[in-house]
Formats: structure tokens, sequence, C-alpha cells
């Protein structure tokens, strides 16, 4: 369980970064300079846009609301993962450690692409202990990108960040996490592109449940994981209820459905299932 990147991936991947770096530079001064930076509209605009939150208002009023009060009692990855749990009902592993990381820059962003990259894998959805597993998978992902940092590659990496973008004031995990992001391992022919624009993760064979099997309602939602990008077809069903947001973290057996209702998740999402549609 290593970081392997050659350094024409990191050359290749440093000429894509230019743009989210600046994103990002905005969020983080925005976080040094107000200490209210979590209610201020235009900073959860460009948080939204930049890590693709595409939640309803009472999600992201909870997760703002979390942020800041991370930000004053210093809560750490597993306070913030439970917390978050709390609030919403679903562990949120990509979304607590990007509440973190924009916190502490020192902390690692727990990312599809990013997973993929380093060989780890979240739990799946129906694990016992499912918090346990996330915050282990964590642990080892700090453990990972500070042995990269640390070694021949990672020191090409810093040096040749510095060098393409000589005034980024992030750090060297930052530098990391961008690189990473862009540089995509090839995907296989059962994934690919959902929506046009962006990767994401569908059923070969939809058949939707009529009803939910916890309250028996029928106001049932499939899933869609992965980041895509929202066109207008897309938008129609989300605004319908026909299609939720599962984040873009993606595993074995994580939910295909949600009810409408009461929030339940059901059916085993499997990957080998799955298939390109749309570029």
């Amino acid at each position: 369980m290593r970081i392997d990147l050659s350094p024409s991936q990191v050359d290749a991947a440093l000429q894509l970064v230019g743009e989210g770096l600046r994103q990002y530079t905005w969020l983080q001064s925005r976080v040094a300079e107000r200490s209210d930076f979590d209610q201020d509209p235009e900073f959860r605009r460009r948080f939204n846009r930049f890590y693709r939150v595409r939640r309803g208002r009472e999600w992201q009023d909870a997760f703002y609301e979390l942020m800041g009060r991370a930000s004053k009692e210093e809560l750490y990855f597993r306070g913030v993962l439970q917390a978050l749990h709390s609030a919403t009902n679903r562990y949120e592993a990509s979304f607590a450690s990007k509440l973190v990381a924009t916190l502490d820059p020192s902390k690692p962003v727990v990312d599809a692409f990013v997973l993929k990259n380093v060989g780890l894998r979240l739990p799946t959805y129906a694990a016992t202990d499912r918090a346990g597993g996330i915050c282990k998978i964590y642990g080892e992902l700090v453990s990972v990108f500070s042995a990269f940092l640390g070694g021949k590659q990672g020191q090409y990496l810093i040096s040749a960040f510095r060098r393409t973008h000589p005034n980024a004031s992030i750090t060297e995990v930052n530098m990391l996490d961008l690189v990473l992001w862009q540089t995509r391992p090839a995907v296989p022919e059962s994934h690919g592109p959902s929506w046009s624009g962006g990767p994401g993760v569908v059923l070969r064979e939809l058949s939707r449940p009529s009803r939910c099997p916890s309250c028996g309602a029928s106001h049932v939602a499939e899933i869609l994981y992965g980041m895509p990008a929202v066109d207008e077809e897309l938008q129609r069903n989300l605004d319908a209820g026909h299609i939720v947001l599962g984040g873009c973290c993606v595993s074995e057996c994580m939910p295909r459905w949600r009810c409408g209702k009461c929030h339940h998740e059901w059916g085993d999402l499997t990957l080998r299932d799955t298939k390109r549609t749309r570029a």
C-alpha cells in the first residue's frame, strides 16, 4: 500500500492543477481571515463548487454549522465523522475529511481518486463498526501520505510543484492531494462517465423498487455515486427526487436506493453491475 507517481505523471498533473489551486487558496484565505467564515454565503458557494457539494439546504446547514463548531472546539476526524452522522444519519467519510482538511491543511482528503491511487477502500455500507473502519482507513491514508512525501518521489513532487506554481502557499499534503486528483487511474469498462463531463457509477439495468422496505413509501430514488457533472437531464432527475447523489467515494456493497420519506437506504451496489453510459 503505497503511492507511486513517476516524474512524468507529476509533471503532467501539475499542468492541470491551476484552476483548482486558485479555488482552494481562496477558500483557505477566507478561513484564515474570518472567524465566521462558515456563515459567509460566498465561502459556502465556493466551497460547494470546489468540493462539488450537491446536497440539500438542511444537509448543508448541518455541515457548515459543524464546520464552525469544529474550528472552535478542535474536533478531529473521528469526532467530525460521528457528529456529521448524528446530524445527517450518514457516515460521510469524504465530507468529514474535507471539513477537517479545511481547518487543518496538513491532513489529506478522502476522495475516490485518491483512494484508488493509494490502493485503499472504504468499508462497505453493511460493515460492522463502519465508523471504526473508516477511521482506520483515514489513519492509513495519513501514514501513506507522510511516507510518500518523505521519500524521493515525494521530494520531486514538492520541488516540481514549487517550480511550476511558485506563488502557491499551501502545504505539501495539499500539493500531493491536488496531484493525485489529476492523476486518475485508468477507468475500467465497468466504470465511466455516467453524466456528461464527469465520472459516476450507475446500474447496468435499472429496476427501481416500487416501495421502501422500511416505511412502505413509494418515493424511491436511485443513488448516484462518483463525481458527475450536473447537466439539465440530471438536474431534472435530482429536482424530481428520482436520483440523489451519494458522494464521490465508491466501493462494493454501498446502497443503491434511498427512500424519499424516511431516508432508509438499501440494496448493495455491485460495481461489476455498472456500465459506461453517456460521455
